[in-house]
């Protein structure tokens, strides 16, 4: 008996499934105050940020140690965010997935990479 057809039958289940999922997230807007912590070796780094949020693309703040930096970026897919900005000559990039009120994803810093994490001001 040939099992390839059921084999095929049940992999073009499992990825119509998974696609139907992807396509159920509903978009996320992020615009608001955030408390962002960033997992460093030597302790977490705590930051405050203010995001607007106009469709995709997003402006906004980072306080962080006496310091206000600009950052930029968008949303992709209406759930992950992509996001930088700079501290002197050395580039913050940020990709997270949004929920409603909590954020978590990395953070690269220069050659080095971080767990960041976020949640809604209260």
């Amino acid at each position: 008996m040939n099992k390839a057809p059921i084999l095929l039958m049940a992999l073009g289940f499992v990825v119509v499934t998974f696609a139907q999922l992807a396509l159920a997230q509903k978009p996320v807007n992020v615009t608001g105050n955030w408390d962002v912590t960033v997992r460093m070796p030597n302790g977490n780094v705590t930051e405050k940020w203010t995001v607007r949020q106009v469709g995709n693309k997003l402006t906004g703040t980072v306080k962080s140690a006496g310091s206000e930096l600009p950052v930029t970026g968008e949303m992709v897919s209406g759930v992950f965010l992509r996001a930088s900005f700079k501290e002197g000559e050395v580039e913050h990039l940020i990709r997270a997935t949004a929920e409603k009120d909590s954020m978590d994803g990395s953070i690269t810093i220069g050659r080095s990479e971080y767990l960041w994490s976020a949640k809604r001001s209260q």
